[in-house]
């Protein structure tokens, strides 16, 4: 075998062993952010005491309370409606 042939030979092989070194890097890298994603779920049944959401949505209420807010707001930002009027007359 030639000085070159065994160069290409030995530089292929670190090739590979990078390559597969890399490989080896990753996967040990992401079972490790797997086990600490696992390892910080906490799993909950729903009407135990940890369950946050024992309260349900009702809409009436949430209009009751919102709805002054969202008006004033609307108000607020609205334009006169003789300017609406002379600015649609216009266009």
């Amino acid at each position: 075998m030639s000085a070159v042939a065994s160069t290409k030979v030995t530089k292929a092989t670190k090739g590979q062993a990078n390559y597969r070194m890399r490989v080896v890097i990753e996967i040990v890298l992401l079972v490790i952010l797997l086990a600490a994603m696992a390892m910080s779920t906490k799993v909950v049944k729903i009407g135990y005491g940890a369950d946050t959401q024992t309260q349900v949505f009702e809409p009436e209420a949430y209009g009751k309370k919102q709805f002054p807010k969202t008006q004033a707001a609307i108000e607020k930002r609205a334009v006169d409606a003789a300017t609406l009027v002379a600015a649609i007359a216009k266009d």
